[in-house]
């Protein structure tokens, strides 16, 4: 899971979008893996670069949002 936030961090930097890494991972992170997650929580101002990205990377749109 770390590896996956690495990469989308990585791209995401070459567009100039920053995100900040929140919810569980950042839990598991700071606990160092005493909390396990199964998802990634990201916050940032790059929605349409994030979901552009996301998209070439072959991850569909499911759910709420």
């Amino acid at each position: 899971m770390l590896k996956t936030a690495a990469i989308l961090t990585k791209l995401l930097a070459e567009r100039n979008v920053k995100p900040i890494i929140a919810g569980g991972l950042l839990v598991s992170i700071y606990t160092q893996n005493d909390y396990t997650t199964r998802d990634i929580d990201m916050v940032s101002d790059g929605y349409e670069t994030i979901a552009n990205i996301l998209g070439q990377l072959d991850f569909k749109k499911d759910g709420r949002l």
